[in-house]
């Protein structure tokens, strides 16, 4: 992995869950009266923490657990074409010019990491193709690029995939905290990239770091990808 560089001016940050690959995954719910809720994916769980109007610490202090283990691992997972081929053009541009830190960074708690790790590998990736795979545990992604930028430097540029409409707005805080950097958002919908401009968003916003994928349009996402918005991470920057 990359160590802190001055030559590196570049940060590239992916999520995996619904962005680099489309998982399944369940989560297991008991209430404060110990009854146990049928299992959730992500969909049913972002709709049952909206209801609640809490996140998961504020619902664990009021009695409720949770049960993330299905988490630790990568399951049924389907690249996501329409993301990975940024990803993979990205990575090839680096091994010529190396400027770039490129970064994994998901929700998801340390546990997980081996799995996505492996299954980077098992789809073509090598270890030094990025600076590292990121576990924030629901963490903030604001708050961990701001680290990076921290790390780095020198970095003047940052561009970033993310489905998730929270996880979205909370990094264009960042365009106010470092407003002469270039930082560039990318909101995958539907599995397919679309560029953020400043204050665009203006959606429901679930608890930080959890997904809303659309179930109805995933199998040709998998197979053939979507085609994106006019403004394409291409044409925006076709250097990246």
């Amino acid at each position: 992995p990359l160590e802190e560089s001055k030559e590196i001016t570049k940060l590239r940050i992916f999520d995996f869950d619904d962005t680099i690959a489309f998982t399944t995954s369940r989560v297991y719910i008991k209430t404060p009266e110990k009854e146990e809720l049928p299992p959730m994916e992500q969909q049913a769980f972002d709709a049952f923490l909206n209801k609640q109007k809490k996140g998961v610490e504020e619902l664990e202090t009021d009695g409720y657990s949770f049960d993330f283990s299905e988490y630790s691992k990568v399951n049924n997972p389907q690249l996501n074409n329409k993301v990975v081929s940024h990803l993979k053009r990205i990575v090839n541009k680096n091994k010529t010019k190396p400027t770039r830190a490129i970064y994994v960074m998901t929700a998801r708690a340390p546990e997980a990491k081996g799995a996505i790790v492996k299954y980077l590998s098992d789809e073509g990736f090598k270890s030094n193709d990025f600076a590292g795979v990121l576990t924030l545990a629901g963490g903030s992604k604001k708050d961990a690029i701001a680290g990076l930028i921290k790390q780095h430097p020198n970095v003047n540029s940052i561009a970033f995939w993310d489905d998730s409409d929270r996880n979205i707005s909370d990094v264009q805080q960042l365009r106010s905290m470092y407003p002469e950097m270039d930082i560039q958002i990318n909101h995958v919908i539907d599995g397919s990239p679309n560029p953020v401009e400043e204050g665009a968003l203006n959606e429901r916003l679930g608890p930080v770091g959890y997904h809303v994928t659309n179930e109805k349009n995933r199998d040709s996402i998998i197979k053939t990808g979507v085609k994106g918005s006019k403004e394409s991470a291409d044409q925006v920057n076709p250097d990246y």
